[in-house]
């Protein structure tokens, strides 16, 4: 009677199908939780279904405790084999997945491993609860919550901040740099690879192409920006327009900054603010040319001259 009265909504509906003098009689239990079963009950397969994906897919989060995630792991254990009772899973396998699902870093996952022995289910157990009881606090440590260097709290003088911890943390070994150096490699061959695929060569010294004959090829291909043809620039001795005097030849930049240092004659004026004076009395000269026909002309000036 107190199932019934607990349901709601659907699951109630399903109970009204029969009278509640049946449920109350002796074995009325029995068909109530029969009718609850055919509705809602999972069936073999989809139990089967859920519990796989439910341990494959389980992992402990930021923040779970070793203890929570170790017991989440033997209950969906548990639960796959009252599921699948024929399944077999050796020791070995599950000890890798205990430590594996772990969300440990590498360097704690080893030490795990090496404390362990090797892969011994119970032994890496002991040690994930040994090594990593505390895991969980450091990953709910904020930046924020970290002491000052300041403070003289008493509280907070019984957790000092490690400075050396923290610069070991920020550290990378060299096996971790080996591995980053060879990831780096593979990207670089297989970049390489591709660029190889598409035909793309990286231009070397031993080319034979000279920069006047690739100069020529970009000539071969373009248009002249005067005339329109192709096979030539505007200013080429070729170009049609420069035959016939409308555009001038082009000159290479070393003529044209040799030309642009000739000598220039500069010629400067100076003016003077004010109102002009009187004109300055100019003198008058007079000549007399002295000396016959066919003897040397001599000018000589008169006395008479101002």
């Amino acid at each position: 009677m107190l199932v019934y009265l607990s349901t709601k909504g659907d699951a109630r509906d399903v109970l009204d199908q029969l009278a509640l003098s049946e449920y109350t009689c002796p074995g009325g239990d029995v068909v109530l939780w029969k009718l609850l079963d055919e509705s809602y009950d999972e069936t073999s397969c989809e139990q089967f279904e859920r519990a796989e994906r439910e341990l494959q897919s389980y992992r402990r989060l930021p923040g779970q405790s070793i203890a929570s995630y170790v017991a989440g792991m033997k209950r969906l254990k548990a639960q796959y084999v009252r599921v699948d009772p024929e399944t077999v899973m050796s020791a070995k396998a599950w000890g890798q997945r205990l430590l594996n699902r772990a969300s440990l870093g590498r360097r704690e996952r080893l030490d795990v491993y090496y404390s362990a022995g090797g892969y011994d289910p119970v032994q890496i157990e002991a040690a994930l609860r040994y090594r990593c009881a505390t895991v969980h606090e450091d990953e709910r440590r904020v930046p924020s919550s970290l002491p000052s260097s300041r403070s003289t709290t008493p509280s907070e003088e019984g957790h000092p901040f490690d400075d050396e911890a923290t610069s070991q943390e920020g550290t990378v070994d060299g096996e971790t740099a080996l591995e980053a150096f060879a990831a780096g490699w593979k990207a670089k061959g297989k970049q390489a690879a591709q660029r190889k695929a598409r035909g793309w060569s990286k231009p070397g010294s031993s080319s034979t192409s000279s920069p006047s004959r690739s100069l020529a090829d970009k000539k071969r291909s373009s248009t002249c920006a005067s005339c329109g043809k192709t096979g030539h620039w505007r200013g080429d001795p070729c170009c049609p327009n420069v035959l016939s005097g409308r555009d001038p030849p082009h000159q290479p930049a070393a003529q044209r900054k040799s030309d642009s240092g000739r000598d220039v004659n500069f010629v400067n004026f100076t003016f003077v603010a004010g109102s002009p004076g009187p004109p300055a009395p100019q003198s008058k000269r007079e000549w007399q040319v002295a000396g016959g026909e066919g003897e040397d002309e001599l000018y000589i000036q008169t006395p008479g001259a101002q």
